[in-house]
């Protein structure tokens, strides 16, 4: 792959195992940091950094997004956020910063444009079976909500054709680096987990190398205009992945099974402590919605059917090679 390809939150823990996966194929790649960005995670002898910010609306950040999209050919948006101290928050970063990357890459003539997404843009799954592309999009709470609407601003931008983005919506992915699943591992390894009917609730999840590898495949082969889920193919249990982590851990937690009262009273509490610090909340009624939903299962038949996708981390090996990551970081 001889292709000049920009990352923005290619920092974080998708876009950087995004930015392993280009590299491997042989492009070019520039990332889109922050001044104050943390680049542990990136090979800075082997990428291009381009100070610039999705979230600035200001004339001297939109001149920098421009200068970062010269020669550029693929645009990969993986900068999000997924915690925020206030609803507006979720637009102004996730839309906002969306449509002003648009913007630019169109002005800049970029030909393709790869936006990473999110199984919450969809929602819960409609009924027993995995939910598809076809179903209609019924997001749970504010983030899916902007990250829908980052789809939308993205396609009216960039007009259909060969222009039209290429959407990625991941479901929740798990693998080193990441500090979301953390917080799961950090829950099991103290012996105590509180969830909703562990046992009942169905999910997709996915190793973060198998979302670079499709991004790269997307980037290649997905059709302008369409949309791709990617899975590692097994639907699960809250529960099992549980017991998978605890098994790696080598820990036998409590599984608490709260009732969704219980869970709301301490999002309640939860919020009442945000306002108070002004931390970014990280338990909210839109989350509450997300626990309490029975699945969150989805098919990726298209992107293997169109992409040549095809998982190639399983489950057990990747949470026990998680857990090995997270205790050599001295993360747990």
């Amino acid at each position: 792959m001889s292709t000049d390809v920009l990352v923005t939150g290619g920092a974080g823990f998708v876009g950087s195992h995004a930015v392993d996966a280009f590299l491997e194929r042989g492009a070019r790649v520039r990332v889109l940091v922050r001044a104050t960005t943390d680049r542990r995670f990136l090979p800075a002898d082997r990428v291009t950094f381009v100070e610039g910010d999705v979230g600035d609306a200001s004339p001297a950040a939109a001149a920098a997004l421009a200068r970062g999209l010269e020669g550029v050919t693929l645009v990969v948006h993986a900068a999000g956020i997924t915690q925020a101290r206030r609803v507006e928050d979720f637009a102004r970063v996730n839309a906002g910063g969306t449509e002003r990357l648009a913007r630019a890459a169109k002005a800049a003539g970029v030909a393709r444009f790869l936006l990473v997404s999110s199984q919450a843009a969809g929602g819960p799954t409609p009924g027993t079976a995995a939910r598809t592309e076809r179903d209609p999009d019924t997001p749970a709470g504010a983030y899916g909500a902007s990250k829908l609407a980052a789809e939308r601003v993205a396609r009216e931008v960039l007009g259909e054709g060969v222009a039209a983005p290429v959407i990625v919506r991941p479901p929740a992915v798990y693998g080193p680096r990441d500090r979301a699943f953390l917080e799961l591992f950090r829950l099991v390894r103290r012996g105590v987990v509180p969830l909703h009917r562990a046992d009942r609730q169905w999910v997709s999840i996915v190793h973060a190398r198998d979302v670079a590898r499709a991004l790269v495949l997307a980037g290649e082969r997905g059709a302008p205009g369409s949309t791709y889920y990617v899975t590692d193919g097994v639907p699960r249990t809250s529960a099992s992945i549980v017991d998978t982590i605890a098994r790696a851990l080598g820990v036998s937690p409590l599984r608490l099974d709260l009732p969704a009262p219980v869970l709301a009273w301490a999002v309640g509490a939860a919020e009442a402590w945000t306002a108070l610090t002004g931390a970014p909340a990280r338990l909210t009624r839109e989350r509450l919605a997300d626990w309490i939903a029975p699945r969150w299962t989805v098919s990726d038949e298209a992107a293997r059917r169109d992409l040549g996708y095809a998982e190639t981390v399983e489950f057990r090996k990747g949470i026990e090679e998680t857990t090995a990551w997270y205790r050599t970081a001295g993360w747990i």
